[in-house]
């Protein structure tokens, strides 16, 4: 109940918890006391997507219903976690309208079955996140076009993962 008094928001990451075997959050509760839960990583991933496809599937088998956060889980990435991040960054995020921050991802979701209104969070949930990203603009300007880095020269992106493999190296030891 406090969380919900003090308008507390909560980043949900349910792979990071797993993996670290601290339990499950209590969503479902959460949820009902109208807190803000989003998903983060926790450094498992770069993606939340991923932690929306988890938690979906957790949180089911958790409650023994299959019903559980079919809707909710969706609307926590897409609308609750753009609101906490529109605060905390002092800029609409998330939506597309004037004045928001002009960011876009666009994926290369070819559904293997038809789309319903009655089966759209499934395709969202289960189809979307496994899908290639085909174009992402941020601040109007894209960074990657047909699933290319467009800021990179030939050769740079092997570049820039080796130098990324080489700080990790270095702070792990620092753990």
């Amino acid at each position: 109940q406090t969380l919900g008094l003090t308008k507390t928001n909560v980043i949900h990451n349910p792979r990071s918890n797993m993996n670290n075997a601290v339990g499950c959050a209590p969503l479902e509760k959460m949820l009902e006391e109208k807190i803000n839960v989003s998903f983060g990583t926790d450094g498992m991933s770069a993606s939340p997507l991923e932690d929306l496809v988890v938690a979906n599937m957790l949180h089911k088998h958790q409650a023994g219903d299959p019903r559980k956060i079919y809707g909710e889980a969706w609307r926590m990435f897409a609308v609750n976690g753009p609101r906490l991040a529109s605060k905390l960054f002092k800029k609409k995020v998330g939506t597309i309208e004037e004045g928001a921050a002009p960011d876009l991802v666009v994926w290369d979701y070819v559904p293997p079955t038809p789309v319903t209104a009655a089966n759209t969070y499934g395709h969202l949930t289960f189809g979307l996140p496994f899908s290639r990203v085909q174009t992402t603009i941020c601040q109007g300007k894209t960074l990657m076009d047909d699933g290319v880095l467009t800021f990179l020269e030939e050769g740079e992106e092997e570049e820039l993962c080796a130098k990324s493999r080489e700080l990790a190296s270095s702070l792990w030891e620092r753990f």
